[in-house]
């Protein structure tokens, strides 16, 4: 089925534990949430045209009208692709709002695809199931209402990483002034009990020159509550934003 498509361009990853590293990012179109730090409020809707990057790092870019196929999806990936990428980024927007047209990307890259990193908000547990065998890296927003100013998300969070395999998925948790320490321990202790990682990271909300300002006291609390429920907790901005990438 093909799927609309926002962009198909290369970059560094800026979040989480693989930051840095070179990706090939897959941009589909259109989210379920609303969240009030979102970069990315152009994937929000369908777009009548998709974006595919030239050459690799060259930000020119060739327009298509969607709705794109999974195989010239499949095509363009791999024309881009180089030895040094780790891995196909596949975000949004979010993703899995697409999921029979990503199992037809899937399924056309065949056995010799590359790793598939899924960056994703952790709400749509039925469509996961039709995928979660087919990922490798499993990038999970974990939005708290009194930072995304979204309604609570605890039991979609539940049942979307209750799916996954251990160690395939890691817990992204962006923070602001904002946060709620409250709903934030509340939210990972109901998530470490599942089993299913042990790796959380507390993303700063970063704006272009810095991470816009947050109590010191505040980031030491959320990390001490944070370490009670997850062996692995790290502090990291959004690098992408800091640099420029976006």
């Amino acid at each position: 089925m093909p799927v609309n498509l926002c962009e198909i361009f290369t970059s560094f990853q800026g979040e989480g534990i693989y930051l840095g590293k070179a990706q090939v990012f897959l941009r589909m179109s259109g989210c379920n949430l609303r969240c009030a730090f979102c970069d990315t409020p152009n994937a929000w809707k369908e777009s009548p045209v998709a974006k595919l990057e030239r050459l690799p790092f060259s930000r020119e870019f060739d327009e298509l009208p969607n709705p794109i196929s999974g195989k010239l999806i499949v095509e363009k990936v791999r024309e881009l692709w180089r030895p040094y990428f780790h891995s196909i980024s596949i975000t949004g927007g979010e993703p899995l709002l697409h999921v029979e047209g990503l199992r037809e990307i899937l399924r056309a890259f065949g056995r010799n695809r590359p790793m598939v990193y899924l960056e994703t908000n952790g709400t749509l547990h039925r469509s996961l199931a039709q995928v979660v065998e087919e990922l490798d890296i499993i990038a999970m927003d974990v939005k708290l209402s009194s930072v995304a100013h979204v309604e609570n998300q605890l039991d979609n969070h539940r049942d979307f990483l209750a799916l996954t395999s251990p160690g395939q998925a890691f817990l992204k948790v962006t923070i602001s002034r904002e946060v709620s320490l409250e709903e934030l321990e509340r939210t990972l202790k109901a998530l470490s009990e599942l089993g299913k990682t042990q790796t959380v990271v507390l993303q700063l909300v970063s704006g272009k020159l810095k991470p816009k300002p947050l109590a010191i006291e505040i980031l030491e609390q959320a990390y001490a509550l944070s370490q009670n429920y997850f062996q692995d907790v790290r502090v990291i901005p959004q690098m992408h934003k800091i640099l420029g990438f976006l």
